[in-house]
């Protein structure tokens, strides 16, 4: 198989995360040959942009339905480049699918108190502002979750 690149080899890459509550996810990755990153590297005419939006559509406390798409800023028409990235996502998601589940599976059956690690600091934050959401809108006298 072969694709068209901007650039071969080696590259810079920055991703910018941004959650919008109460569930979706905006992601824009920027990839730039090998020391070409920084300010502006979006810019750069051999920049590979990629957007992914993630929708997380809750189905009850313990299941979610997960829609995602993506969008490039290179070779809009190549087909097997759309399906090449469109398995590459899915292949990357299924990888975190076991984990995720995990995690929720921990979350239903633990009653001990987590353990708090920095690397967990934004889904902590996350869930925190979710429970502060969901707390806001729950008649007056309901007492707080968690």
């Amino acid at each position: 198989m072969s694709l068209s690149c901007p650039f071969q080899g080696l590259c810079d890459r920055l991703q910018h995360y941004e959650v919008r509550y109460p569930s979706h996810a905006l992601i824009k990755a920027v990839f730039v040959p090998a020391g070409e990153g920084g300010p502006g590297a979006a810019g750069r005419a051999a920049a590979f942009i990629m957007d992914s939006y993630n929708f997380l559509t809750p189905v009850d406390a313990e299941h979610t339905r997960y829609y995602w798409f993506q969008m490039r800023n290179v070779f809009p028409d190549d087909e097997q480049l759309s399906a090449l990235m469109g398995e590459g996502v899915k292949g990357a998601f299924e990888e975190d699918r076991a984990i995720l589940n995990a995690i929720q599976k921990s979350f239903a059956e633990t009653s001990t108190p987590n353990i708090d690690i920095a690397i967990d600091a934004a889904p902590l934050r996350f869930r925190r502002r979710i429970a502060q959401l969901i707390q806001q809108q729950a008649p007056p006298g309901t007492p707080a979750a968690g």
